[in-house]
């Protein structure tokens, strides 16, 4: 793989940051160092999907035959997400993170902010016992 996109925006975030702490305005570098992270990102990126899909479809095989069960969603939101605001990559800097994978160089959802999504999703559309049941089901699981 080329040159860590994740490096990189650690390495420039930190000279923006030494230049804001000189009490210098930094709205334009702020700006280009997006349309950058943009074009890093969006470079030679459906190589990089393509290897994650590969490897997740080989996670998947394992866990199954290991005799796990393996829940497959795809989705597709209908507007613009904003995720992990609050932590993250450029959180100090944008006052709003990023999470961007060290090594497949490409923006990712953690896993909390589904299950967070989920969780309000159910409470909101079903049944309050429904909703219990299902997240109940999680917690015994996963604290075993």
């Amino acid at each position: 793989m080329s040159n860590s996109i994740y490096s990189w925006f650690l390495l420039q975030s930190l000279e923006l940051l030494k230049t804001k702490a000189k009490n210098k305005e930094i709205d334009d570098e702020k700006r280009e160092m997006l349309r950058q992270l943009i074009l890093k990102v969006n470079s030679n990126s459906n190589s990089r999907i393509d290897l994650v899909n590969k490897l997740l479809t080989k996670i998947k095989e394992e866990l199954e035959q290991a005799v796990y069960t393996v829940i497959d969603i795809e989705a597709k939101t209908k507007s613009r997400v904003l995720i992990n605001l609050a932590s993250g990559l450029g959180q100090t800097l944008f006052e709003a993170g990023i999470s961007l994978h060290p090594v497949f160089n490409l923006p990712y959802i953690p896993s909390s902010s589904i299950k967070g999504a989920m969780r309000s999703f159910l409470s909101l559309n079903s049944s309050d016992e429904k909703a219990n049941e299902l997240l109940s089901y999680y917690r015994r699981r996963n604290s075993s």
